[in-house]
């Protein structure tokens, strides 16, 4: 009775699974290496050429930016302004 409920646990388990992982759609990448390792040399290669450096340095100057937008449309609202410490 026990290799019964623990079959049908496993049983139950790979059902579960197999209905949260997404099955391949028509775009889904057929690359020899696979979708994984492309990704790795896709990061490795910003790394390497300055891109994901670059890519940072845009977001936080865009940060930058928002956190003067906002402080300047603060002081230009009227409202009191509150600095943080």
């Amino acid at each position: 009775m026990s290799k019964l409920i623990t079959r049908a646990a496993i049983v139950v388990a790979a059902v579960t699974l197999a209905a949260w992982v997404p099955l391949p759609s028509q775009g889904s990448c057929n690359s020899p290496k696979g979708c994984t390792m492309d990704a790795i040399y896709e990061s490795y290669d910003m790394m390497h050429n300055g891109q994901m450096q670059r890519a940072m340095e845009e977001g936080q100057a865009n940060i930058a930016a928002f956190h003067a937008l906002k402080e300047w449309e603060l002081r230009h609202s009227g409202a009191p302004v509150h600095h943080h410490s």
